[in-house]
């Protein structure tokens, strides 16, 4: 313990100081500090120095954060110790930018997860915010950007020579779903307004209605003629992939 000089508004007082070694294990972390007050010395600077002096006080420059008569407690790092808790933390937050911080892939890094679990990876991304930056660093996921602005954007190409054209050749990959909806080889869904259910072998299915016949068009090629403006529309406001009404089809 030593003793200290304080100062209130009118008097300088004398304090005691203690001062206690911090440790986490065998490193030196900080001190805990406790200075409490123990009486008034004197209104006159030079008579309070004198007094505090002759008082065994060492440190005789008064301390104008001493003030009043309150206990005064303070934890106060070490420099070295400040340096390593910011560097630790810097490193964490690098962690952060590259690594899953939680779940079942927890401190494996975004581009390790997107080699072995892409299903994972698309989860994440439209289920938790802080993740999405590091996902999009991943080559996996900038590769599937690349992808999606290739086929964008010869989906458009494929749209601008049909609305010249007013029709456009598709084969169609499956039989439309309860909706109406089915897949062709052009990355483009055609939309039938009205389908009918048949069943196979206990297996249920869709087929379009042409002209009030149900018609079978998996595998088939047709050309679709399309509304040049309405296409465009279309394909500007859907959130999904282009869909065009069949208004008038017929067999390639």
């Amino acid at each position: 313990m030593s003793l200290a000089i304080g100062f209130t508004e009118k008097y300088y007082t004398l304090w005691s100081v203690r001062t206690d070694p911090v440790y986490m294990g065998d490193r030196l972390i900080g001190h805990d500090f406790q200075k409490s007050y123990i009486k008034n010395l004197s209104m006159d600077k030079e008579k309070a120095i004198d007094k505090a002096r002759k008082l065994g006080c060492v440190d005789l420059v008064p301390d104008p954060t001493l003030r009043g008569t309150n206990l005064v407690t303070y934890f106060q790092e070490t420099k070295s110790e400040k340096e390593r808790r910011l560097k630790e933390q810097a490193r964490k937050d690098e962690l952060r930018r590259t690594t899953f911080t939680f779940g079942k892939h927890i401190n494996k890094t975004y581009q390790e997860v997107s080699e072995i679990d892409s299903e994972y990876l698309h989860w994440a991304y439209n289920n938790s915010e802080a993740d999405k930056k590091g996902i999009e660093n991943t080559t996996y996921w900038k590769n599937k950007l690349a992808e999606e602005e290739k086929e964008k954007n010869a989906l458009l190409e494929i749209i601008e020579k049909a609305r010249k054209s007013g029709e456009i050749e598709l084969t169609i990959l499956d039989n439309p779903d309860v909706y109406g909806i089915c897949r062709t080889d052009k990355n483009i869904h055609i939309y039938f307004p009205e389908v009918k259910q048949n069943y196979y072998n206990g297996w249920e299915y869709s087929i379009p209605v042409i002209k009030g016949k149900g018609k079978r068009v998996k595998n088939k090629t047709f050309k679709v003629k399309i509304d040049k403006d309405w296409i465009c529309d279309l394909f500007e406001c859907s959130a999904n992939n282009n869909i065009l009404k069949a208004i008038n089809i017929k067999k390639s």
